[in-house]
């Protein structure tokens, strides 16, 4: 499917979602706007596809949208097995202190360290030591 026209179904979906809430927006004219609207799409290899939304607040909805328990937003629209990933941020930490054991490949001890630097649960998606 063109990109083009993948950008139309999903616009198209996003705008059910959006009058399902009653989430839209006025224009100068009058007339109503989709609150969620897509720009553009561009595929990557591999299979990953970069989604330019008109707004953060759009991006912000597209989000919920996609993660909500049950959602069938991104399976029916792009694959069966597609999935929605946030974008990630890869963080170096110069002289970090640890105590005790750190496993970098457990999950409660990436909690505690969200816990203790008051960063949202979950945030944390892997560590790894550098040297």
């Amino acid at each position: 499917m063109a990109n083009s026209k993948l950008r139309d179904v999903v616009n198209k979906c996003l705008n059910d979602l959006d009058l399902d809430i009653q989430e839209f927006m006025l224009e100068d004219d009058g007339a109503i706007k989709p609150a969620t609207t897509i720009y553009g799409i561009q595929y990557f290899e591999r299979g990953a596809f970069l989604l330019n939304m008109d707004s953060p607040k759009s991006a912000n909805r597209l989000k919920t949208y996609a993660i909500k328990p049950g959602s069938t937003l991104i399976t029916t629209t792009f694959n069966k097995s597609a999935s929605f990933k946030p974008k990630g941020y890869n963080l170096i930490f110069k002289f970090v202190p640890c105590t005790g054991d750190f496993d970098p490949s457990d999950k409660a001890h990436l909690a505690s360290i969200e816990t203790n630097n008051n960063i949202k649960p979950g945030s944390i998606l892997s560590v790894s030591w550098i040297k």
